[in-house]
């Protein structure tokens, strides 16, 4: 876990400058690879909750193509959390990025309490 560790906390200090350089895209970019290594260490939650800060970034932004990864990331989380329903759900709104409204999916996900919020 040392590496994860070392590159949680590089991602920090990022995306700390980021912020105050107002560097969007990027901060966008850093939660989606904060997602990746709270994943990678079996934090689900902590990745979940920096999927969703990404997500609602990429929605403030209009920012699709950052969008469609982050929401493909979200598929993997429900996926490894064994939640096929929401993965699913995910999987096909991820597929179709031109047509993929954020707002779409959260009331399902909400009704089914998954655990799951694009927002």
């Amino acid at each position: 876990l040392g590496a994860q560790e070392d590159a949680q906390a590089s991602l920090l200090a990022a995306l700390e400058s980021a912020r105050e350089l107002g560097l969007a895209a990027l901060e966008i970019n850093i939660c989606n690879s904060l997602a990746s290594v709270a994943l990678t260490s079996g934090r689900s939650d902590e990745a979940e909750r920096y999927l969703a800060d990404g997500v609602r970034l990429a929605t403030a932004q209009g920012n699709k193509n950052l969008l469609t990864k982050l929401v493909h990331n979200q598929t993997l989380l429900a996926q490894k959390r064994g939640d096929q329903a929401a993965a699913s759900i995910l999987e096909a709104r991820s597929a179709e990025p031109k047509d993929f409204r954020v707002g779409d999916a959260a009331p399902q996900f909400r009704r089914q309490r998954t655990g799951i919020h694009v927002t």
